[in-house]
C-alpha cells in the first residue's frame, strides 16, 4: 500500500520517537535507514573502475549508471534499479536499490552492492584490514570495495559448487545466496548475515553478529561459532545443524534431521521427519515434531511432544524435561493460503508445521479454518527487501460489545527479519497472525491507547500507539473487556492468540510496550 491508515494496515515493528500513526512504521520512514527525504534514483556518483592498491579493480558502491540501468522489482511488486558497475568473465557487479512509493515520492529500503559470480565452481573470499578496507577476491581477480552509507553485499554464487568466505573482522552485513550445487558457506565477520545455501548438500558455518540461515533443499551441515542471536533453517532434507553459545531458533524443517542445542537458552523444532533432537546444557523450548529422538543433556527443558506419533523423550548429566503432550493435526491450517516464490512457499511450511506443534499454535490455526468456513481467507504473502512485516485488511470494529464485519487477511511476511527485540521471524508472523485474527472474526478495538500507569504504558500513549497493536502484543489497550467466547474476556485478544502467548511458550521474554525503546 502507497499510504497507511491504521485502521486498515497494522505492523509488527515501531520504534519509539520514529513511530508515526499516520504512517505505517517500515523501514522506509525510519531515519536510521534512508532518513526523511524522499529517494533521488540518480543520487550517487558515476560508476567508476579505476585500478588502485597493486592491481585491485575499485568499486564504488555508492556510483549509479542511468545509461546501463535496468528495472527488476520483488515479488511483491516493488521496483528494484539496477545499476551495472563492473563486469569480467568472473563476476558481474551491480547496484541494486528497492524502493516503496509514500505520498507520491520513493523511499529505499534496501541499497545492495551484488556481486554476481554466475555459473561454475567459484571461490569468493571478503576481508577487511584494520582501516576499514574491504577487499573481494573471485576466482583470482581482486578488488577494493568502498560501500555508500548503509549498504550491504550481496553474494549470488549461481549454479556450481561455490566457496564463499567472509573472513573474520569484516563489519558489514552480507546476503549471500549460494544457489544450485553442494556449497561451502563461510561467515565469520561480526554483521548480521542472511544466508541462503540453495538446492544442494550445502555446509554453512556462521560466527559472530545475529545471523539467518536457510539450507534450502538437500542434506546440509549447518553450524554457529559465535555467541549471537541465529535464526537457523534446514529446509527439505536430512540436516544436521549445531547451535551457538547465545540464543538460537533452529527448524531443522522436513526430513531426518539431526539438531544439538550446545549452549544458550533456545528454541528447537524438529519438524517433519525422524529427527534427533539434543537440547544442550540451557533453558530450552523443544517442538518435537513428527517420530522424534529428545536428549536433554543437562539443562531445564519443555518438551512440546506427541506419544501418539511416537516421540521418545530422556534426559541425561541431571537434565530434567518438562513434558507437553501435544495432539498434532497435519489438516490444521490448511485453509491459508501461501503466496511467493517457492522456496518462500516452502520456507512458510515450516512455520506453519511448527504452529501445528505448538499448544497455542493450534489454536490459532483452527481460528484461521474456523473463519475460511465461513468465507474469511488469511493469505501469507512474501514480503522482499522490506525489513518489517504488516498485515493489510477492511477492519471490522466492535461496538458496543458487538463485533463488526469479518474480511479477508493478507499477511506481508520476510521470513529473514528478525532483531534483537523480536527474536525470530516466527514471532513478527504469530504477532501479524494475531491482528489477522481480529481481522476474520470483526474484532479490532477502535481507539489510540491511553493508559500511563508503567513506564511501558506510557510510551505506547505517549506513540500514539493504536488499542489494536496492544491487542496482538497480549497487553490491555483502553478499550472496554470483550467476551470473545469460551469464558474468554480480555481487553487484548485470547493470550494464546497474541505474540506475548507465543513468547510465553517459546520461553522468550515478554514484550512490555507495542513501541520498541
Amino acid at each position: 500500500m502507497s499510504s497507511f491508515d491504521p485502521q486498515v494496515q497494522s505492523s509488527s515493528h515501531a520504534r519509539s520517537g520514529v513511530w508515526d500513526p499516520s504512517f505505517d512504521q517500515h523501514a522506509r520512514l525510519d531515519p536510521e535507514v534512508v532518513g526523511q527525504t524522499p529517494w533521488d534514483p540518480a543520487s550517487g556518483r558515476g560508476a567508476e573502475g579505476s585500478r588502485v592498491d597493486a592491481g585491485a579493480t575499485r568499486i564504488d558502491g555508492d556510483a549509479t549508471n542511468e545509461g546501463g540501468r535496468t528495472r527488476s522489482q520483488t515479488t511483491d511488486g516493488k521496483p528494484v534499479l539496477i545499476d551495472p558497475l563492473h563486469q569480467s568473465t568472473e563476476v558481474t557487479i551491480t547496484r541494486e536499490r528497492t524502493a516503496v512509493e509514500q505520498g507520491g515520492q520513493l523511499y529505499a529500503v534496501s541499497d545492495q552492492l551484488v556481486v554476481a559470480t554466475g555459473n561454475g565452481n567459484d571461490t569468493v573470499r571478503v576481508t577487511q584490514d584494520a582501516n576499514g578496507a574491504l577487499a573481494l577476491a573471485v576466482n583470482g581477480e581482486t578488488y577494493a570495495l568502498e560501500l555508500a552509507q548503509g549498504q550491504e553485499i550481496t553474494i549470488r554464487g549461481g549454479d556450481g559448487d561455490d566457496t564463499i568466505e567472509i573472513a573474520e573482522g569484516v563489519d558489514v552485513n552480507f546476503v549471500i545466496e549460494g544457489g544450485s550445487g553442494d556449497n561451502t558457506i563461510t561467515a565469520l565477520g561480526g554483521g548480521d548475515d542472511r544466508i541462503i545455501g540453495g538446492a544442494g548438500n550445502d555446509t554453512i558455518t556462521v560466527g559472530e553478529g545475529n545471523n539467518y540461515v536457510y539450507g534450502g533443499a538437500g542434506d546440509d551441515v549447518i553450524r554457529v561459532e559465535g555467541a549471537g542471536r541465529n535464526v537457523l533453517y534446514g529446509g527439505d532434507g536430512a540436516d544436521r545443524i549445531t547451535a551457538g553459545r547465545g540464543f538460537d531458533y533452529v527448524d531443522g524443517g522436513a526430513g531426518d534431521d539431526h539438531i544439538e542445542g550446545v549452549a544458550g537458552n533456545n528454541v528447537l523444532i524438529g519438524g517433519t521427519g525422524s529427527n534427533t533432537i539434543h537440547t544442550g546444557t540451557g533453558d530450552t523450548r523443544v517442538y518435537a515434531g513428527n517420530d522424534s529422538t529428545v536428549v536433554n543433556q543437562g539443562g531445564e527443558s519443555v518438551v512440546y511432544a506427541s506419544e501418539a506419533i511416537g516421540d521418545r523423550i530422556s534426559a541425561e548429566n541431571g537434565g530434567r524435561n518438562t513434558v507437553v503432550n501435544v495432539a498434532i493435526d497435519p489438516t490444521l491450517g490448511r485453509s491459508m493460503r501461501i503466496e511467493g516464490s517457492e522456496a518462500f512457499v516452502s520456507r512458510v511450511q515450516s512455520d506453519i508445521e511448527m504452529l501445528r506443534a505448538s499448544p497455542n499454535g493450534q489454536q490459532m490455526l483452527a481460528e484461521f479454518d474456523q473463519a475460511a468456513a465461513s468465507g474469511h481467507v488469511v493469505t501469507i504473502r512474501e514480503l522482499q527487501n522490506e525489513q518489517n512485516g504488516y498485515a493489510s485488511m477492511v477492519p471490522g470494529y466492535i461496538r458496543n460489545g458487538e463485533a463488526g464485519q469479518p474480511t479477508d487477511v493478507t499477511i506481508s511476511y520476510n521470513p529473514q527479519f528478525f532483531l534483537e527485540d523480536l527474536p525470530a521471524p516466527s514471532v513478527i508472523l504469530y504477532h501479524e497472525m494475531s491482528h489477522a485474527f481480529n481481522g476474520v472474526t470483526g474484532t479490532f478495538m477502535p481507539g489510540p491507547f491511553t493508559g500511563t500507569s508503567t513506564p511501558d504504558d506510557a510510551r505506547d500513549a505517549a506513540a500514539g500507539v493504536p488499542n489494536l497493536e496492544r491487542q496482538a502484543v497480549g497487553l490491555p489497550s483502553s478499550h472496554p473487556e470483550y467476551d470473545y467466547g469460551d469464558g474468554r474476556v480480555t481487553s487484548s485478544n485470547p493470550h494464546a492468540l497474541t505474540e506475548n502467548g507465543m513468547r510465553g511458550e517459546m520461553g522468550l521474554d515478554l514484550r512490555p510496550s507495542y513501541a520498541l525503546p
